[in-house]
């Protein structure tokens, strides 16, 4: 949506960033394709949300978006340019999704669709209204797409490895070389939670690092929540920042949450991993 997007692109390809392009392809034309021949990203991911007219524009609030998208979305694949097509998951596309993945096999591309939805960063809980059940989750695994080649399943699918089964955050953030910067050069410990702020403009980026590192290293819970302790962490897609946006509590449990973690561990549900 920038006009200054292609010169923001370059530079950062320049110098030596692994660039991923998000998008829903509507935006997408014959110059900028030219020019992503010439400069290509390591990825485009496309949001593709429904595989009929109707439920898309539904789902997009948008008249025109189907026809839009999939404009960009040939427009890209023609180019034979690294392409993902995802799907989130919602009550509204649950039923869409095997044509949404031969759709994707009709282009040659992957298909990832992923159900995980939490609150919005001002704390609007609207877009978990919008999850299927617990039951349907376990069942993209298990019966919509078992054991398919072109489907890109979430990593929650998979067991975690717990360090400290009394630590809050049991995730790598706090000793991964991974970091967030916003558009306003502020870093934070995760994309969920965005306090505390550090201007990488007015600390060294090492530094920043490290400084929003230190309020996520070694935490443990303060209260008496049921999620210390709990033996579910290891498959429960509960985290402090899902429960902060959710909750306005980082260390709260959430419902949800917690019956998909059950389900997961079922021991009829063991072919999940």
């Amino acid at each position: 949506m920038r006009k200054d997007f292609q010169e923001i692109y370059a530079y950062a390809k320049n110098k030596g960033f692994i660039i991923k392009i998000y998008t829903n392809a509507s935006l997408v034309n014959p110059r900028l394709i030219k020019y992503f021949k010439k400069c290509p990203p390591y990825l485009i991911e496309v949001s593709f949300n429904a595989a009929t007219k109707g439920n898309f524009e539904k789902i997009a609030q948008k008249e025109g978006a189907f026809e839009c998208s999939l404009r960009g979305i040939s427009l890209i694949s023609k180019a034979k340019l690294p392409l993902l097509i995802k799907t989130r998951v919602l009550k509204a596309n649950f039923g869409q999704l095997p044509k949404i993945n031969e759709f994707c096999r009709g282009l040659g591309v992957r298909f990832s669709p992923s159900p995980i939805l939490h609150a919005r960063l001002n704390g609007d809980n609207t877009p978990c209204r919008l999850r299927i059940t617990p039951r349907q989750v376990v069942s993209l695994k298990q019966n919509i797409f078992p054991n398919d080649a072109n489907v890109v399943m979430p990593e929650f699918y998979r067991k975690k490895y717990i360090r400290s089964i009394q630590a809050l955050f049991f995730c790598d953030i706090s000793c991964s070389r991974i970091f967030n910067v916003d558009p306003y050069g502020d870093t934070f410990p995760c994309a969920l939670i965005r306090e505390p702020r550090i201007s990488l403009l007015e600390h060294d980026i090492n530094e920043a690092i490290n400084m929003a590192r230190g309020f996520v290293r070694g935490k443990k819970f303060l209260s008496n929540s049921k999620c210390k302790g709990c033996d579910l962490k290891e498959t429960c897609i509960n985290c402090p920042g899902v429960a902060l946006l959710e909750t306005g509590n980082m260390e709260a449990p959430i419902d949800y949450s917690c019956k998909l973690a059950k389900l997961l561990l079922h021991k009829e549900n063991r072919v999940l991993y």
